[in-house]
């Protein structure tokens, strides 16, 4: 009876690196882009791009990795923890790139015209913002809780406003310390 060839250990961590890093980085990069303009097409775009090099490289790596039959019938697994680390990565170092090519459009203080608060729910997390005026248009910005605690309708909250060279504008709020 032959022998059954095992796989080697670091194609093991590998894909397990993969999958817990890119989690890591999409936790990250998500955190990074919630006051962005068009969060959901920064996504779409650096997602998508991170998910298709990650199925890419998998499939050109197939040969050196899927050693045994098993793993050929299985590759399935390591296609998806390619691209789920990609996309991750692709996120996280897009919202570190577009936060370098992005200059000061302006700061300044503006009026908070309402309060946001969506409780925690069953896989929801506690969801908490403030909609603030900004040239004649109003604008959610995502913040702490201690922050949105001590801010009341009608305050005027210090923010600034950045522009995007690539194309994804954001705000930050510089007062809130949880979210520096």
């Amino acid at each position: 009876m032959p022998k059954k060839k095992k796989a080697p250990i670091w194609i093991l961590i590998l894909i397990l690196f993969l999958i817990f890093g890119g989690i890591f980085a999409i936790v990250i990069g998500l955190n990074n882009i919630k006051n962005y303009t068009n969060p959901y097409l920064f996504v779409i775009i650096f997602g998508g791009c991170g998910f298709v090099s990650g199925f890419w490289i998998s499939k050109k790596l197939k040969q050196k990795i899927a050693i045994t039959q098993n793993m050929k019938n299985e590759y399935y697994k390591a296609i998806f923890s390619f691209s789920v680390g990609f996309f991750g990565l692709f996120i996280l170092s897009g919202s570190y790139l577009n936060e370098s090519l992005s200059d000061i459009e302006k700061c300044g203080v503006f009026e908070v015209i309402n309060k946001y608060k969506r409780e925690k729910v069953f896989r929801f997390p506690e969801k908490i913002s403030l909609e603030v005026k900004i040239d004649n248009n109003n604008h959610r910005m995502i913040c702490s809780k201690k922050f949105w605690n001590n801010t009341l309708v009608g305050d005027r909250i210090y923010l600034c406003l950045y522009k995007s060279n690539i194309g994804f504008d954001f705000a930050t709020l510089p007062d809130d310390i949880k979210n520096k």
